[in-house]
């Protein structure tokens, strides 16, 4: 690797990914220096999707890192890098987005091929067939390093609970409904009887039958007073 062409780099540079001979493995490479030394350190790119893998964006989120071209560099949930053999060489090949077996990535490397730089920065929706998703596309452009960081969630997790707490609202009105109308019809069957009651007693003295007849009562203040 050619870590420094005289003065021109200062500070923190990066590297690849590329191959490294002894592990044959890809990897990325991070150097270091100042004014009396070099310090470097190599992170394979498994290591780094182990890394993603751990970081909690959603129930069902995720994020993933792909370069310029539209390729895959680490996806925690699906191969992105094989290390093939092309004579004396090894060469590493890269999942391209559009063959991604998961439908937001691929709609992800459209809205790149599209949006471009415009993509950066602020969050999005996605349509990926009868699912909306969230997506933020950050760059990680460091000197001798050009990737991009996206962080993908179906909506569905943070409208969820909201969509939840409005069923079971919808429930409790339903059930409080019920419970009313329930209510209501046995207050109208009591009101009615003493209605009915009352209508009898008035008949009895309009026919001058002053006779004791049956005593009258009712749950009703109001009827009751008049019975009385």
């Amino acid at each position: 690797i050619k870590l420094w062409d005289g003065d021109e780099y200062k500070g923190t540079r990066f590297y690849g990914p590329y191959i490294e001979q002894n592990a044959s493995l890809p990897v990325i490479s991070c150097t270091q220096r100042t004014d009396s030394s070099v310090f470097g350190t190599t992170l394979t790119l498994s290591a780094f999707t182990d890394f993603l893998f751990e970081q909690y964006v959603s129930p069902s989120g995720y994020s993933f890192v792909f370069n310029s071209q539209g390729n895959l560099i680490a996806h925690p949930r699906e191969p992105s890098v094989t290390v093939a053999k092309r004579g004396k060489n090894q060469e590493i090949w890269f999942l391209p987005m559009e063959q991604s077996t998961r439908a937001e990535v691929q709609a992800t490397g459209e809205a790149f091929n599209q949006k471009s730089k415009t993509l950066f920065f602020e969050h999005h929706m996605l349509q990926v067939e009868e699912h909306q998703f969230i997506l933020r596309v950050t760059p990680i452009d460091h000197f001798g390093i050009q990737l991009f960081l996206a962080v993908v969630a179906p909506a569905s997790d943070f409208s969820g609970g909201f969509s939840q707490l409005q069923k079971k609202s919808t429930i409790a009105a339903i059930i409080a409904i019920i419970a009313a109308l329930v209510i209501s019809l046995i207050l109208a069957r009591q009101m009615s009887n003493s209605l009915f009651m009352l209508s009898q007693s008035a008949r009895r003295v309009q026919s001058l039958d002053f006779s004791e007849g049956p005593e009258l009562k009712s749950v009703f203040l109001e009827i009751d007073t008049l019975i009385r």
